[in-house]
This record gives structure tokens, C-alpha cells and sequence, in this order.
């Protein structure tokens, strides 16, 4: 069984591996994998950092806090394209490991947004809604977030 790929949060490559050696590294079907991560193909070196989606960091595995509700998902996630849904799980994972509630500083949530920004309300809804906010006034797209991010290492 292949899990809905919105559940997942995804993990960044490395070591240059191939899909089949991810598969093998860990215990999990080629078939799946291939279907989560877009037929990538399986033999050739996937480049370090792209997100891989891996069927044991669904959701039903996260801690109930990190997982994005349905309702937000509903209402600050599906009307992105795949492309901008993969990047904004990125940075997510990327920034706080997808938590709501990690904090470093003056920063907060799972985007790891200024406290300023936020206004006193730490909300999941409110963190969804000020990330989505902030990266299309500022990028236009997640897409060109996580191309700034990689730059930068920062958003």
C-alpha cells in the first residue's frame, strides 16, 4: 500500500544514493518509492538535499503535534501545486523537523517564523496561514523559497 504522499513529511537526501539503494537501506519497496517520489529514476544518483518521500515518515508515525491537521491542510495546502506542496515540506522539515512548537530565539513553529510576525498568536492555523502569507509576498512561490533556502540557508 502506497500512503497518501501529503501525510509524509519528506527527508533530504545524501550520500548520493539511488532510489534502489534507499530502498534497500531502508527495508521498504521500489515500487513505493518510485510512485512517492515523482518515478524518479531508480539507478541513477539522486542529488544531495532533494526531498525523498519514505512511506515509514507518514504522518501516523509523527508526533501529534507535527502533523499538519486536515483542515489546515485543506485550507493552506491543497491549492498548491505539487511542486510548491514538496517545497514547503521542505523547508518545514528543514527549519524546526516539521514541529509546531520548536523554537530558537526570537523565532517560532514549524517555518521558524519571527515572533513579530506571528503577533502573539503561536496557532497552528496562525503559523500556516503568516508562512503562506509571508512566502508569497516575499519569493511569490515555496518553489523560489526553497530555491532561496538552498542558496542562503535561510528563508
Amino acid at each position: 500500500m502506497v500512503p497518501v504522499k501529503a501525510s509524509i513529511s519528506p527527508v533530504a537526501s545524501r550520500d548520493n544514493q539511488t532510489l534502489r539503494q534507499v530502498a534497500a537501506a531502508n527495508n521498504t519497496s521500489l515500487e513505493v518509492l518510485e510512485k512517492l517520489n515523482d518515478n524518479i529514476n531508480p539507478d541513477v544518483p539522486i542529488k544531495n538535499g532533494t526531498p525523498l518521500y519514505l512511506p515509514q515518515n507518514s504522518n501516523m508515525f509523527a508526533q501529534e503535534n507535527d502533523r499538519v491537521p486536515h483542515s489546515l491542510y485543506v485550507k493552506y495546502w491543497s491549492h498548491l501545486s505539487p511542486a510548491n506542496r514538496r517545497a514547503k515540506a521542505w523547508i518545514a522539515q528543514r527549519e524546526s523537523g516539521g514541529s509546531y512548537t520548536a523554537r530558537n530565539g526570537n523565532v517560532y513553529g514549524r517555518y521558524q517564523l519571527s515572533l513579530g510576525y506571528l503577533h502573539g498568536d503561536l496557532s497552528k492555523t496562525n503559523q500556516e496561514r503568516t508562512a503562506n502569507r509571508y512566502v508569497k509576498n516575499r519569493y511569490g512561490s515555496w518553489v523560489n523559497a526553497k530555491r532561496f533556502w538552498l542558496a542562503h540557508n535561510w528563508y
